[in-house]
C-alpha cells in the first residue's frame, strides 16, 4: 500500500468517525428534545386534573354547610371522577413515556458501528425494541387524549351540576 492510499484511507476512516459522532450527538439531542417535551405536556395534565380535583373538593367542603344541596353535592362528586380518571390517565401517559424512551434507547443501543459501510449496522433486536417504542408512543398518546377529555367532560360535568 503507498502513503497515499493510506493517507486516503485515514481520511475517509476519519470521516466515518465524524458521521458517526454527528448521528449519536443528533440522536442524543432529539431524544432529549423530545423526553423534555413529554415531561413538560404530562406535567401539565397532573396540575390540570389535580388542581380541578383539589378545587371541586373546596367547593364541596362549602356544600357541606348546607343541607338542601344534596343533589349538586351528588352532581359535583361524578365530575371529581372524571377528574380523577383523567389524573390516572396522565399517570398511564407517564409510565408509557418511560417505556417508550426506554425502548428507542434499547433500539438505539442494539447497533453496531462499522468504519465500513454502511457504518451503522441494525442488531437482529433493533426492529423489535423499534416496534415496541411505537407501540408505547402510541399508547402514550392515546392515554394523553384520553385525559385532556376526561378533564373537559369533568369541566361540563362540574358546570352544569352548579347551574
Amino acid at each position: 500500500m503507498t502513503d497515499k492510499e493510506t493517507n486516503t484511507n485515514k481520511v475517509e476512516k476519519d470521516y466515518v468517525r465524524m458521521f458517526h459522532d454527528m448521528q449519536i450527538a443528533h440522536f442524543r439531542d432529539q431524544s432529549r428534545d423530545a423526553v423534555e417535551s413529554a415531561n413538560f405536556a404530562i406535567r401539565n395534565l397532573f396540575l390540570l386534573n389535580g388542581g380541578a380535583i383539589v378545587a371541586l373538593l373546596a367547593f364541596v367542603s362549602s356544600l357541606f354547610a348546607e343541607l338542601s344541596t344534596n343533589g349538586i353535592l351528588n352532581e359535583v362528586i361524578f365530575a371529581i371522577k372524571f377528574f380523577a380518571y383523567g389524573l390516572i390517565a396522565s399517570c398511564l401517559t407517564s409510565f408509557c413515556s418511560y417505556l417508550t424512551n426506554f425502548s428507542h434507547a434499547s433500539a438505539s443501543s442494539s447497533t453496531t458501528l462499522s468504519l465500513d459501510y454502511p457504518f451503522v449496522e441494525k442488531t437482529t433486536s433493533h426492529a423489535g425494541w423499534t416496534r415496541t417504542g411505537f407501540v408505547f408512543h402510541g399508547l402514550a398518546i392515546l392515554f394523553a387524549i384520553s385525559s385532556l377529555s376526561l378533564f373537559i367532560v369533568g369541566i361540563f360535568t362540574a358546570a352544569n351540576s352548579m347551574v
